[in-house]
């Protein structure tokens, strides 16, 4: 069965090798001159449920290390579909076949998950000429938070040529590695099969993904704290309206001077000192 699955995903690769070398319809008609679309379909449906069936068993000794480097059902099947899409360009009976709930019903598990984990980007070349590529999309990239999208989508620089490229891949090893700890704070498992859990934490996993909700928060409360601080401190008297005209005057013009911050802390002992001083003589009349 390996050497099936082997010999599919290498005239899978060659074939959409093929189709990318040349943009026009007559290696596509070629194609789908000696395979019809249902069939193309079908081996991708098939691929697909046997990708499931592998990862409910349990893998033997010795075969952990080598399944990252062999071809799984799953990714056989992944790429047949994206095969299966640049033909669909060119045959309107295929691109209806490729649709969940088209002309055939059964197997749209398997069109969902290949349509969704499957994106492409449109590359202007030198000559003006546009080009589309379609690429699988890893299951890790599930633990990019919004947040993370957003902030790589407005905060990436550009270069002397308008491309965001360079600043992107500069910020990679980052975002790849808070894949990681989503994926972890989780509990899931990349890899099927792998006996090296991590144990589930949906409570660190909810605050992570809401970063920017805590973040407001604790500004708010930051603010709050300041305001009860300015308005309820206990200082009265002349002294404490020079250091309220004083403050003032600092947040107003934003100069300081080294003596405000000796100046402000003998204001405060004086106005504490009368205090002690006021209460020892009440106690004092209050005995007499």
């Amino acid at each position: 069965m390996d050497l099936v699955l082997e010999l599919k995903n290498n005239a899978s690769k060659l074939l959409l090798a093929i189709m990318e070398s040349r943009h026009d319809s007559e290696n596509a008609e070629r194609i789908l001159y000696n395979m019809r679309p249902k069939e193309l379909v079908e081996v991708i449906k098939k691929a697909y449920m046997q990708g499931e069936i592998e990862v409910e068993e349990p893998p033997q000794e010795g075969e952990g290390d080598e399944e990252e480097h062999s071809a799984s059902p799953l990714n056989v099947g992944h790429n047949i579909y994206i095969l299966a899409h640049q033909l669909a360009r060119h045959n309107k009976e295929l691109q209806a076949m490729l649709k969940p709930g088209g002309t055939y019903g059964e197997g749209d598990e398997a069109l969902e998950f290949y349509a969704k984990h499957t994106a492409q980007i449109e590359i202007v070349r030198l000559d003006r000429t546009m080009e589309q590529i379609v690429f699988p999309v890893p299951n890790i990239c599930e633990f990019l938070t919004q947040e993370s999208k957003l902030r790589v989508y407005y905060s990436t620089e550009r270069d002397e040529q308008g491309s965001k490229i360079n600043d992107f891949f500069l910020s990679a090893e980052d975002l790849f590695n808070e894949m990681n700890w989503q994926k972890k704070l989780r509990g899931t498992q990349e890899d099927p099969g792998n006996t090296n859990t991590v144990p589930s934490q949906p409570i660190l996993y909810w605050c992570s993904r809401n970063m920017s909700f805590w973040s407001s928060i604790s500004f708010n409360l930051a603010v709050l704290m300041n305001l009860l601080v300015a308005f309820f401190y206990p200082l009265e008297g002349r002294r404490g309206g020079r250091l309220w005209r004083k403050r003032f005057e600092v947040a107003a013009t934003g100069e300081t001077t080294p003596g405000d911050g000796y100046q402000t802390h003998a204001v405060i002992s004086e106005g504490k000192r009368e205090n002690q001083n006021s209460h020892v003589r009440n106690n004092l009349d209050e005995c007499v």
